[in-house]
């Protein structure tokens, strides 16, 4: 365990530089390797040390907690060592995911339908770990294949992009890619599709300015570019991203009205939000969501506090319907549209709640 832990992070900094890279990679057994211990590092941690204390070694013992502490101690460092040694592992391995000739050696199914699943932890919270991994793969034209061939992979690209992690940005550069390659387009369009809809008014993430625009062209393109036959887009996709084109048109109309017509807009919706709320206080939950869909048809698409609110009651709404995925799509909505992003408390209790209800 000390062994492997010391030699995968030495060799990750080796191959971090372009001149050590080549003698890292001259030897072909590093890369296999370091994808077995990457998924099986939590396991050899376990069985090797966790598991029984009566076998710990000495040594092991007081390098895990410096000659202080005891057994709790030693269980709580050999935690952190297990992530340390997985996030070092993937290190390693997205370093050679950057040369596309070692990309079919990474792209083993059995590999790539755990990467999601690979989180740094607490201990690692600067690590972007199988996300990060992925994120690498996905921008060679010859790891896209093998990803979108995975449902799994792609329904958990659209869980991370749609959440409010760290590494959202990473997940929704993996959809659009997916997206944008022609080979891959018609595999996932149709699980990417929902997602990345309710993520098109970020304005920015992170680095990334004008990310929420950068997803409406893709899908915009996507629609353009598919044509009739087997690998066609479904009539319900289609749909969704011409709601969002007339979503966006709409925002384009109303920077040329006049300003009274717009406050007339935003004080109907305010009165139907209103009554939308008598309705929900009175038990008719039916009612009051339709209420507050009808309130976000009349509100400006500017008014970004009041469409937050609007969107945020009616995933209460689809909650207490037991329609967790509808709850997940408007607070996601809403946690995009705030400012700051993904920080409004209701939403984010609601999607939790949303996501619990769906056993996830």
């Amino acid at each position: 365990m000390v062994e492997q832990r010391v030699a995968v992070r030495a060799l990750g900094h080796l191959a971090t530089y372009a001149s050590t890279f080549p003698s890292v990679a001259s030897h072909g057994e590093i890369l296999e390797l370091s994808i077995q211990l990457a998924m099986s590092s939590l396991e050899i941690v376990y069985s090797h040390f966790y598991q029984y204390v009566d076998r710990r070694l000495s040594y092991h013992c007081d390098l895990l907690t410096r000659g202080m502490g005891g057994v709790e101690m030693e269980s709580r460092k050999a935690e952190e060592w297990a992530s340390q040694l997985q996030c070092w592992s993937l290190q390693l391995i997205n370093c050679f995911a950057f040369k596309p000739e070692f990309i079919p050696t990474i792209c083993k199914p059995e590999f790539l339908v755990k990467l999601p699943g690979m989180w740094g932890g607490l201990v690692n919270e600067n690590s972007p770990a199988g996300i990060g991994l992925l994120r690498t793969i996905c921008h060679h034209k010859l790891g896209r294949g093998p990803v979108a061939s995975c449902p799994g992979i792609i329904e958990a690209l659209c869980n991370i992009a749609s959440s409010s992690d760290d590494w959202q940005y990473m997940a929704i550069d993996c959809l659009l890619w997916l997206l944008q390659d022609p080979n891959t387009c018609h595999k996932v369009i149709d699980k990417a599709v929902p997602a990345l809809i309710d993520l098109a008014e970020i304005k920015a993430l992170g680095d990334q300015k004008k990310l929420g625009d950068s997803i409406v062209n893709v899908l915009q393109d996507c629609i353009q570019s598919q044509g009739t036959g087997r690998n066609s887009v479904s009539n319900h996709t289609k749909e969704l991203i011409g709601e969002l084109l007339n979503s966006k048109q709409r925002m384009k109309w109303e920077k040329n009205m006049p300003k009274e017509d717009l406050h007339i807009k935003q004080a109907a919706a305010l009165v139907v939000k209103l009554e939308g709320n008598s309705l929900f206080s009175s038990g008719n939950i039916s009612g009051a969501a339709s209420k507050y869909s009808e309130a976000l048809s009349l509100c400006p698409m500017r008014s970004k506090k009041e469409r937050v609110v609007l969107y945020s009651n009616r995933a209460q709404c689809h909650l207490l319907l037991q329609q967790p995925s509808a709850a997940i799509s408007d607070a996601t909505h809403a946690l995009c549209l705030h400012n700051p992003l993904n920080r409004h408390a209701k939403s984010l209790w609601r999607r939790a709640q949303a996501y619990d209800m769906l056993g996830s």
